[in-house]
């Protein structure tokens, strides 16, 4: 099972009406590294925005 969770209400994500273009490009971006992460032999990690907060987790069991 691949479990990840992401806080979309940051800034990275959302202008306060939901989730933005902008907001869904980082997403795609969050997505690929979390992929590369699994290409590379990973089974967890954090993920950061593009500003540098942690606002979530992936693993997988």
């Amino acid at each position: 099972m691949l479990e990840i969770k992401i806080k979309t209400s940051g800034a990275a994500y959302d202008d306060g009406d939901g989730l933005t273009f902008a907001g869904r490009c980082e997403l795609q971006r969050n997505l690929t590294e979390i992929s590369r992460d699994l290409a590379d032999g990973r089974n967890n990690g954090n993920i950061m925005d593009i500003n540098g907060n942690k606002v979530g987790k992936w693993f997988v069991d």
